[in-house]
């Protein structure tokens, strides 16, 4: 993430959140393709291994509290898949079957995701005051979590600086992979330009990175782009002029800002977020910056804001993917056919 949203004391975190809510209310929360829908940041796990550490065990249940049902139990000590984090729970895989473990009951490795580094503070928030800072990269072990906040060892720390890491032990049944995609993977899949470290840097940087996110995510990416053959959407972008629902406040940011990259990031708006979060603001000179330099990493940005990972993780189908993609069902034949490709490939 780029220095701006991590900063010195709490300006960083402070304006990261004010951000956040500007893009929110300027792309009137939508989620179709060309609309971010304003969620909480939700950092995904990369399939990482949680340690149970109550010593009489935890329950795992169907949702993210405990109004929900238990769908298994798991002792001390044992570990499980954590794939992601939804309010104070985090997402798990265990013993075969998929649910929540409250965040205080696992011990989970984490890394430092802030170009700037990242302030520990004394309590769950901006308010508190800070104790020391961590640099970019630095491991962390995650005890608790509260209002978006993980404590670690020495204080609390936002979660939307830190990346869940590690590797994934079997027990946990996650079905991860490494993350690392290889030129062989894409040329199966139909791709000859595919641009190799742009495609790893953004499925490492959005947790893109289990079986299910990768077939889902390439697959999609596949038609949306015919495999990698545009890089930016084929009409002018005129369409586009004066969108207020896109940010296009000035003339010519219809053709400026018309969709760049392979899921094809639309509008004034969407670009500055994207600009915000990768602390380039190069990314402002329009959509052939982005489709030359980002192209799989605006696409993994839309997917990591309408929280693609966590829909794949529920079992989705290729059809409800291509719902939340597309608006519609455009192209669902041809999405099969390259998910079941990606199937035997990831």
């Amino acid at each position: 993430m780029g220095a701006l949203e991590t900063g010195n004391e709490a300006e960083g975190e402070e304006k990261a959140g004010s951000r956040e809510r500007f893009v929110g209310v300027l792309l009137g929360l939508s989620a179709s393709k060309h609309h971010i829908r304003h969620h909480y940041r939700i950092p995904e796990a990369n399939g990482c291994t949680g340690t149970v550490t109550p010593s009489s065990g935890v329950n795992v249940r169907s949702g993210p509290s405990t109004g929900y049902g238990i769908v298994t139990s798991v002792a001390c000590g044992a570990s499980v898949t954590v794939n992601g984090r939804n309010g104070d729970w985090f997402s798990v895989t265990a013993n075969g079957k998929n649910g929540y473990i409250r965040g205080d009951l696992l011990s989970v490795p984490g890394k430092v995701n802030a170009d700037g580094g990242l302030n520990v503070r004394s309590g769950p928030g901006t308010g508190y005051s800070r104790v020391s800072g961590l640099s970019n990269g630095a491991s962390v072990t995650i005890t608790s979590i509260s209002n978006g906040w993980y404590k670690i060892s020495g204080g609390w720390v936002s979660a939307d600086f830190i990346v869940l890491s590690g590797s994934s032990s079997g027990g946990g049944g996650g079905g991860s992979t490494t993350g690392t995609i290889t030129d062989s993977q894409m040329q199966r899949m139909g791709w000859s330009n595919y641009r190799l470290s742009d495609l790893n840097r953004c499925v490492g940087k959005f947790g893109i990175t289990t079986s299910a996110r990768l077939r889902h995510f390439i697959s999609q990416c596949s038609h949306e782009s015919a495999c990698g053959v545009y890089t930016k959407e084929l009409a002018s972008g005129s369409a586009y002029e004066y969108r207020s629902d896109l940010g296009n406040i000035y003339a010519g940011d219809g053709p400026k800002y018309k969709g760049g990259g392979y899921i094809q990031l639309t509008g004034r708006a969407n670009y500055q977020a994207l600009a915000n979060y990768l602390g380039d603001q190069n990314v402002m000179q329009g959509v052939n910056y982005v489709a030359t330099n980002y192209p799989w990493t605006s696409a993994g940005f839309w997917w990591y804001r309408n929280n693609m990972n966590s829909l794949c993780d529920s079992g989705a189908s290729v059809e409800q993917v291509t719902r939340r993609v597309n608006g519609g069902y455009n192209g669902l034949a041809e999405r099969k056919n390259y998910y079941n490709r990606a199937c035997g490939i990831f």
